[in-house]
């Protein structure tokens, strides 16, 4: 879409006419240009516009590229189902592997790394047979000075694939790279939250107890008073039990724990129930404490 025409459609939804934007920013017939077809503005007078009217420019950019949005939702949808089809896998994998092959874009590379470590990890196969890929991937996020929203994500997507020692290392990195996101606060702040919830469930799983506490207390620092995170405050109080489960077990206590997440069963969670009892049954059986 036409970022003229855009805005205008946003000035209009929100109820305001053009001097009222306009007033102290720029001439309205200069406003008026830009709202037409083939209107044309300066890149900080569109800021200070976007400013006035309550629109992020990355949302802004966003709704103008709805084109590029539609493309990446499809390819999440097949990406969904190449995670429980071998047939969709094998298709979905071979054309990432072609494009970066044609192009030697490594976002490729690391799609058609996401799509078979994730299928082999929800159906019990072994991705070391991946591990000159990985190899690769991680000399390529190495390499930035700072993770953009495209590498947060992919890296919070493919989090599993990568060994203690280099999750570690790159955790100072991640939690920059998310703090310095241009996003509004709420959006931000679920970024940092799952990445602190994700990071610290894969240090249970690989009992990895030298750096649970550096994740928990990472992802502790993202909990806010917003009742939208209430399932991460949850999450996180039921991890620091668990954390402290281990070190002095008691039957009673795992009990007690076990009880204290019905509370997600109570508010309509109960996938979330379920996973989360099988996890901290597994954790406890990992460290036979039973």
């Amino acid at each position: 879409m036409n970022y003229g025409i855009l805005f205008s459609k946003l000035r209009k939804d929100k109820h305001l006419t053009q001097k009222e934007v306009c007033d102290g920013i720029v001439a309205q017939a200069i406003l008026s240009r830009f709202e037409s077809k083939n209107g044309r503005i300066d890149f900080d007078i569109l800021m200070q516009l976007l400013h006035r009217i309550h629109v992020h420019p990355t949302e802004f950019l966003a709704m103008c590229n709805q084109d590029n949005i539609s493309e990446e939702y499809a390819f999440n949808q097949r990406l969904h189902a190449a995670y429980y089809n071998a047939s969709d896998n094998q298709i979905l994998l071979n054309e990432e592997r072609n494009k970066f092959t044609t192009t030697h874009d490594i976002h490729y590379l690391i799609n058609s790394v996401r799509v078979e470590a994730t299928y082999c990890k929800k159906n019990g196969k072994s991705f070391e047979h991946l591990s000159g890929d990985i190899e690769i991937i991680k000399n390529y996020l190495i390499s930035l000075d700072s993770w953009f929203i495209s590498e947060i994500i992919l890296y919070l997507d493919i989090l599993f694939i990568f060994d203690d020692n280099f999750i570690r290392t790159q955790h100072a990195r991640m939690t920059r790279s998310l703090s310095n996101l241009p996003f509004g606060i709420a959006h931000k702040n679920s970024l940092q939250s799952s990445y602190g919830h994700n990071v610290t469930v894969l240090a249970f799983e690989r009992c990895n107890f030298k750096d649970i506490p550096l994740y928990l207390s990472y992802f502790e620092r993202t909990l806010t008073k917003d009742p939208r995170s209430l399932t991460n405050a949850l999450y996180y109080s039921t991890y620091l039990k668990l954390w402290h489960l281990i070190h002095n077990y008691s039957k009673y206590e795992f009990d007690q724990l076990v009880e204290s997440i019905n509370i997600f069963e109570q508010y309509g969670y109960e996938d979330e129930y379920l996973e989360l009892k099988e996890f901290i049954i597994e954790v406890v059986n990992n460290n036979q404490l039973v």
